[in-house]
């Protein structure tokens, strides 16, 4: 179902006007993080997800996939996907952790060390 088709069975019922208002505010809100997703790639070269990931790594590298979750308040299967990207555009580094099998310290690459910088300077003086 489509906003229109919101609209006019929302307009239905009496009294759903803060239905209407919340339904254009997320649409308002997605249009601005779908331009922030092809400025980042525009600019970047990474998407805006990917983006925070590194400069996150730019504050604190050699982070746990777990670290990063928390840090980013994501689950760890997003993280992995973005780090999979990540890891073959070049970007990052996984390193296994010595004292535990299963973990790998996240590591930025020369590469994603540059991008995340490049990020933390834009639109400063």
């Amino acid at each position: 179902m489509d906003h229109e088709q919101m609209l006019k069975k929302s307009e239905a019922v009496p009294g759903n006007a803060p239905l209407d208002e919340a339904i254009v505010a997320l649409e308002a809100m997605l249009r601005e993080m779908r331009l922030c997703n092809e400025i980042s790639v525009k600019l970047f070269g990474v998407t805006a997800a990917q983006l925070r990931l590194l400069c996150e790594l730019a504050v604190t590298d050699g982070q746990s996939v777990t670290m990063l979750g928390a840090a980013l308040n994501s689950n760890q299967s997003t993280v992995s996907e973005l780090l999979t990207a990540l890891t073959r555009k070049g970007l990052t580094l996984k390193r296994p952790v010595a004292t535990d099998d299963r973990a790998v310290a996240v590591k930025l690459s020369a590469r994603g060390r540059k991008i995340a910088l490049k990020a933390q300077g834009v639109g400063r003086p």
